[in-house]
């Protein structure tokens, strides 16, 4: 089946349901498409979510060919996402993105689109697919916006993604450590670092992984570390950890 016809037909029954519904808000037609908008956004503003769609929805399918069509659809999407339908925001997106590749909301929408994948991902050990689309996207939205405002915002989001592909080996890593067993720590932690800089670590790992280079007998590689962590923002308790190995290093 046709993917715009099947939403079509989606859309349709989402109307179909809310009409039935009690209490819901009676929507004002309007005949031109930037009233439409406008009334649609309005809704929307005030956080009526069902009635914001179904204004917008309307905007859609009577105005087609229109720049009000495309925002619409932008902010149909939006809509989703504000009321964490993520997977429902990620269809929405993706037929923003592809039904209108000149629409002026494609660089928010590719990153809203990465944002959807990657709240609607499965925590824990389950399938990642979810997560590696998000990274995907993200990854492809730097590349075609790299001077956007959006960046730190966008390398937040992928610093989640790998901490959350990674999270099984740092716990192993964390067991291993505070057991003593800081060879075995280090292979774990040695893993992630070949997949996620040690840098964008949480600071009780860097701390950790620091500790285990030094009781491996990896000095000048601990030394490194500790300095690092002793130079950075990080929090008070994990540099005084850091100073301290620096000490032990430096001898009497």
């Amino acid at each position: 089946m046709n993917t715009a016809v099947a939403r079509a037909g989606l859309l349709l029954a989402v109307l179909l349901v809310a009409a039935g519904c009690p209490n819901r808000v009676t929507l004002e037609r309007k005949d031109n498409a930037a009233d439409a908008l406008g009334y649609a956004l309005g809704l929307l503003e005030q956080e009526q979510y069902q009635p914001a769609e179904e204004a917008l929805t309307y905007v859609i399918f009577n105005f087609p060919g229109s720049r009000q069509a495309s925002d619409a659809q932008y902010h149909l999407a939006e809509s989703h996402y504000r009321r964490r339908d993520y997977e429902q925001a990620r269809t929405e997106y993706e037929f923003y993105l592809k039904s209108f590749p000149n629409g002026r909301y494609q660089e928010e929408a590719t990153f809203r689109l990465g944002l959807s994948w990657l709240n609607s991902a499965p925590a824990g050990p389950r399938d990642k697919s979810g997560l590696k689309t998000a990274r995907e996207t993200l990854r492809d939205f730097l590349a075609l916006y790299p001077d956007s405002e959006l960046v730190p915002e966008v390398n937040a989001a992928l610093d989640r993604i790998e901490r959350r592909f990674t999270d099984e080996e740092f716990a192993v890593a964390r067991l291993y450590y505070k057991a003593g067993e800081y060879r075995a720590a280090l292979v774990y932690y040695e893993y992630v670092a070949a997949r996620f800089e040690p840098d964008r670590w949480e600071p009780a790992d860097r701390l950790a992984h620091a500790v285990c280079l030094y009781e491996s007998d990896r000095v000048d590689d601990a030394r490194e570390r500790f300095r690092s962590l002793v130079e950075s923002d990080c929090p008070e308790p994990v540099r005084a950890g850091a100073r301290e190995y620096l000490g032990r290093i430096a001898g009497p």
